[in-house]
């Protein structure tokens, strides 16, 4: 699946040329890795109908747009005596995914029930 800066930058509010070209386009890379990394065969999905392309590029959109939106990371600001906060996720440019990301994609997240095992044990919280 061969996703283009051009096929984002619509739905960014500000003027994505405003940023390198090869900056985004990495984070583009990155994203797609990630989501097929997170929910193998999404791509896959969209290429045969089964998952709507304009659903897979919003989650891919949410994902480049947090990077770009907040690239300090800056939390908050205050002026007198000057300070800063950040939000050291966002100041990292690291991309993540959301549960409910996954579950647009048609992905299990955390949320979502998954096969294992339990075990039973006695332990009755006060002394063996």
């Amino acid at each position: 699946m061969d996703i283009t800066i051009k096929d984002i930058a619509d739905g960014f509010e500000d003027d994505i040329n405003d940023f390198p070209a090869g900056f985004v386009q990495k984070k583009l890379t990155q994203a797609l890795a990630l989501i097929e990394k997170k929910c193998p065969g999404a791509m896959s999905r969209v290429d045969s109908g089964k998952l709507d392309k304009d659903l897979f590029l919003m989650v891919l959109e949410n994902m480049v747009f947090r990077v770009l939106r907040a690239p300090e990371g800056f939390k908050s600001e205050s002026e007198g005596n000057y300070s800063y906060d950040r939000f050291p996720t966002a100041a990292s440019a690291d991309l993540w995914i959301t549960d409910k990301e996954l579950e647009i994609l048609g992905c299990p997240g955390k949320t979502m029930f998954s096969y294992g095992t339990a075990g039973l044990g006695l332990d009755r919280g006060w002394g063996n």
